[in-house]
């Protein structure tokens, strides 16, 4: 009885909401085409390749929208999740899922980056399995409520000539005031045999009439639901009622036999949690933006107050560079770079910056040689180490400038060096020995070299010693004997050594 309640719902869900929904049986269908596009939605530019099929390839279809079929993930598709909110554990191939409405985006073989398509939610504390890593996303096992879509051209049921879905599910929008245009996703009519994947033959006998068939209260009360949806949807933002939409979600009995309407009313109650959320974030934006323009106004009125109390205060006028205004030398103008000025100090003359006018709005050949005010743009050229002022406007301060004209350099003659002074060279005085009288000076004459004789031939024989003995002295007097050394020196210096004569008694 409930099966054809549920049909029943199926054929005659306009009764119920706004939109009209159909949902497609699920069934096992084989790939007709060779490299047929898996796209992460039902078309359109923003719907990408994530795989391709080839017969006899096989796909398990859960719903249809107008030629698109909605399919479980085949091979070649994943999804990714960014890195921010996932921690993965030791091995690194499953992961726990660190923030609150995480979104999982489709991906595959073909689709590398710019992931941008959404297909469902993570939460805190979800378990997810980690197959990969593109950038800043981990590529997981597509979680539960994650679909691809492939053309309905190429796909056909199994041990059937033809397809066996016909129907494609709707959508439908709501226009909001405040909040713009917000669309209502379109969840399928649920169905509670749609996680088996059996193929249901037509039926060859009239559909229920609403007498014969009694509706389960729960899916009466997630059709009011819906409709009270779309109502408070056409509503401005700031007129809608949330309060209201989550009392009859909530309403709705989700347990024992209408435990498969679980997923639709959390996902109802999930969009209205985020609308509440967006409602609360407006006002706070109108609020700030308030507070802004109120600010503004009281600044306006405190800067007019100013003005009407020193009517007479003359404006204060910022200039670029200020100084005298000279043609440049280095910068006569060519055809490819226009004329410059310098700008020297009144007081100084130092060049401040260099001027030029490229629009030639500004005649400043007319200026030269007076005290002015360049009014303009600066950029530093840091091959001259100035500022070079693009000129909007030009003002004369001072006329009759005179500018002192630089000094020629001149030549300074280079002084001959003074020759240098001689070395003065002194004399030695030979050293005395301490205790010694010193005497008349004695003439030192020098010894004569000794006749060197070549030696005869002979046997080698021991070299005799030769025996030297003191002179005696003749007179008790003491002799003074006198050696002269070589000079060890470029200066020649004499060194006197006086020996005591040895005392002999005369025989």
């Amino acid at each position: 009885m409930k099966t054809k309640a549920v049909r029943w719902i199926t054929a005659t869900a306009v009764a119920f909401c706004a939109w009209s929904v159909a949902s497609a049986a699920p069934f096992e269908g084989v790939i007709t085409g060779t490299d047929v596009n898996v796209r992460s939605g039902p078309g359109g530019p923003g719907a990408y390749p994530c795989a391709q099929l080839s017969t006899p390839a096989r796909v398990t279809v859960v719903d249809k929208l107008d030629d698109w079929f909605k399919i479980l993930p085949p091979t070649g598709c994943y999804s990714v999740v960014s890195k921010t909110y996932v921690k993965p554990d030791a091995t690194g191939k499953t992961g726990t899922v660190t923030g609150n409405n995480v979104w999982v985006r489709a991906a595959g073989v073909l689709r590398g980056d710019n992931f941008f398509t959404l297909q469902a939610r993570l939460n805190t504390n979800d378990k997810i399995a980690i197959l990969g890593e593109s950038g800043e996303f981990y590529q997981i096992k597509p979680p539960k409520g994650a679909y691809f879509w492939i053309s309905s051209q190429f796909v056909k049921p199994v041990g059937a000539t033809t397809p066996a879905a016909t129907a494609g599910s709707g959508s439908g929008t709501a226009s909001g005031g405040a909040g713009g245009t917000v669309s209502v996703a379109v969840i399928p009519t649920p169905d509670p045999n749609a996680a088996r994947a059996v193929v249901t033959p037509p039926s060859t006998q009239p559909a229920p009439t609403a007498s014969e068939v009694k509706i389960p209260a729960g899916m009466e009360r997630f059709a009011a639901a819906e409709k009270l949806l779309l109502a408070e949807f056409k509503k401005p933002m700031d007129r809608r009622n949330y309060d209201t939409l989550l009392a009859t979600y909530g309403a709705v009995n989700v347990t024992g036999d209408n435990a498969y309407l679980k997923p639709y009313v959390d996902a109802r109650t999930a969009l209205v949690t985020t609308e509440i959320q967006r409602r609360k974030d407006l006002a706070d934006v109108t609020k700030l933006v308030g507070d802004a323009q109120r600010r503004e106004q009281e600044l306006k009125l405190a800067q007019a107050k100013l003005q009407s109390e020193s009517p007479t205060a003359r404006p204060i006028m910022s200039f670029a560079a200020q100084g005298i205004l000279l043609a440049s030398d280095l910068f006569p103008g060519t055809p490819a770079a226009p004329k410059r000025y310098i700008v020297r100090d009144r007081s100084t003359y130092f060049i401040n910056a260099y001027v030029q006018c490229v629009t030639g709005s500004v005649n400043l050949e007319a200026s030269a040689g007076k005290y002015v005010g360049i009014i303009g743009s600066t950029k530093f050229d840091k091959n001259l180490g100035l500022d070079v002022v693009e000129a909007s406007d030009i003002r004369v301060l001072g006329e009759n400038i005179t500018v002192p004209m630089p000094p020629k350099p001149g030549i300074k003659p280079i002084p001959t060096p003074a020759a240098p002074p001689k070395p003065t060279v002194r004399p030695i005085k030979p050293a005395i020995p301490a205790g010694t009288t010193p005497g008349p000076t004695p003439l030192v004459k020098p010894k004569p070299k000794a006749e060197v004789k070549p030696a005869p031939v002979v046997t080698p024989t021991p070299t005799p010693k030769v025996e030297v003995k003191p002179v005696p002295v003749v007179t008790p007097t003491p002799k003074v004997e006198v050696e002269v050394k070589p000079v060890v020196t470029p200066t020649p210096k004499v060194e006197i050594e006086v020996k005591p004569a040895p005392i002999v008694t005369p025989t």
